[in-house]
């Protein structure tokens, strides 16, 4: 019989990643003990991943904060020159390039929002809006 503190530390382990062998070798248990163990903590192996990938998320969304909000910056200052600019500059199509990619990227790190119509509302309305909308560089509708 195997102490409860090695088959906690088989958990956090396997969580981790470490393959069979390596968990085997590290705690000093048989290869097939691994195996019978994987399948018996199950459910807390599963739990501590779930845990431990929350943990790193949250690491990292401090990041994604921080990018979104410097490609959002970054599109108001190309924003800003193409309202300056008199079109005739060679580089201005290289803009609105820029500009399409920032939104791009924008939308993707964006979740996507969906708006539902009130029940009973009259929705030609905001159809024939929809309709009417041109489209203008970098995807844009106007």
């Amino acid at each position: 019989m195997h102490p409860h503190e090695t088959k906690d530390q088989f958990i956090e382990l396997r969580a981790k990643g470490w393959s069979y062998h390596r968990i085997a070798q590290h705690l000093n248990i048989s290869t097939s003990t691994a195996h019978i163990w994987a399948g018996e903590f199950s459910t807390e192996i599963q739990k501590l991943r779930a845990i431990e990938l929350e943990a790193i998320q949250e690491r990292v969304l401090a990041s994604y904060e921080q990018d979104l909000s410097y490609l959002a910056e970054e599109l108001k200052r190309v924003q800003q020159v193409l309202r300056e600019r008199d079109y005739g500059y060679v580089d201005t199509p290289q803009l609105y390039w820029y500009q399409g990619a920032l939104m791009a990227r924008i939308d993707k790190k964006c979740a996507p929002i969906e708006i539902s119509a009130a029940p009973n509302s009259d929705n030609s309305k905001s159809n024939k809006i929809e309709q009417n909308r041109t489209p203008l560089p970098g995807g844009l509708l106007a």
